[in-house]
């Protein structure tokens, strides 16, 4: 059980570096903020669900905390819920409808981020954000599968 705890609570300091790193290097505000959200899966895959829901909401009080960008901390938790979530939409086994199901709930929460958040958006932001998306979520399955198989060494 301390193994779990200590290994959660790196995956949610992990994420937090990664998100303080996004207010210094303004450059790479979006790879960071994918980095940060890898840290959970891997909570998940070693320490089990609710190890890595208690790291989600460990993470995102932190970042909420430590992080100025008050949107980014809102993207992050947005994201990082995502990536725990997708395990389970992986889990029908049937592709077209696991994309349907990811495409989504990206326009849910994009369309609702950007009807709060920011006032006078185009539909095509969100269109393009989708292809980002997409990218996202295949460069995140093959570093959860590269690094799971990393982490059952450990």
């Amino acid at each position: 059980m301390a193994k779990k705890i200590t290994f959660s609570a790196m995956c949610a300091a992990m994420s937090l570096v990664c998100m303080l790193l996004t207010a210094v290097i303004t450059t790479n505000t979006l790879f960071l903020l994918c980095l940060a959200t890898v840290f959970l899966p891997l909570s998940l895959i070693k320490c089990g669900r609710t190890y890595a829901v208690c790291t989600l909401v460990a993470a995102a009080a932190l970042v909420f905390i430590f992080v100025p960008d008050k949107l980014l901390c809102l993207e992050f938790a947005l994201l990082a819920a995502y990536a725990l979530c997708k395990s389970l939409i992986e889990k029908i086994g049937i592709l077209w409808v696991e994309w349907c199901i990811k495409i989504a709930v990206y326009f849910a929460a994009a369309s609702a981020f950007f009807a709060i958040f920011i006032k006078g958006f185009s539909i095509w932001l969100i269109v393009a954000g989708a292809a980002v998306f997409v990218v996202y979520d295949i460069v995140l399955s093959i570093t959860i599968t590269y690094l799971s198989k990393k982490i059952k060494n450990i």
